[in-house]
């Protein structure tokens, strides 16, 4: 909570100063590939990272089948694209039978 308080504070005094606030990395919409998908007795969620900016993202997954509902969460720390396999990563969610809906959400920020 300091840190946070004391960045804020340090912005507003160069911004009181006349100087400019650092510049926050702000990653495009199409920075993510997503492939994720029901693929037999599991829900994977499969992300690519098409940018050259280190990204992380959190998931949030709620898959329901007929034998009940299943819920994930997981942070995925994707690299920049050109680092070639640790810009792609996979989070597998195991199920109790194949197929049902699913409700998956991910926030990813440039770190």
């Amino acid at each position: 909570m300091k840190l946070k308080l004391a960045s804020k504070c340090a912005t507003f005094l160069l911004l009181a100063a006349g100087m400019d606030a650092p510049a926050i990395a702000q990653m495009p919409s199409n920075c993510i590939a997503d492939k994720s998908g029901f693929k037999g007795k599991a829900y994977v969620v499969d992300l690519a990272n098409l940018c050259e900016l280190h990204v992380r993202c959190k998931i949030n997954a709620y898959v329901v089948t007929s034998r009940g509902p299943t819920r994930g969460r997981k942070t995925l720390t994707l690299a920049p694209a050109s680092k070639g396999a640790a810009a792609h990563k996979v989070y597998v969610m195991k199920l109790t039978e194949a197929g049902g809906t699913a409700d998956v959400s991910r926030q990813c920020k440039v770190f």
